[in-house]
């Protein structure tokens, strides 16, 4: 999957649209996978997952979603590099 919209805006987010349907479960996720990489998701815990997805999205974008993460997961939330 792309990881922006052709203008530029980023298709991973920290929520989703209030009102956005779901038709899976995020337990069905295994790979994910972006212009800048994959990422196996299986098994892992919510922060874990956080922090794989922020790793594999636009460069431009991963400050922002770190920073969503660190806000949803509270101090213990650590991305790799700080």
């Amino acid at each position: 999957m792309p990881s922006v919209t052709s203008k530029g805006i980023s298709k991973i987010t920290p929520t989703l649209i209030e009102g956005a349907g779901v038709v899976t479960t995020r337990a069905n996720m295994h790979w994910f996978v972006t212009e800048y990489g994959a990422v196996n998701l299986y098994g892992k815990t919510l922060q874990e997952r956080a922090k794989l997805i922020i790793s594999i999205a636009h460069p431009d974008h991963r400050e922002m979603l770190d920073k969503a993460a660190f806000e949803r997961f509270g101090p213990h939330y650590h991305f790799q590099g700080r």
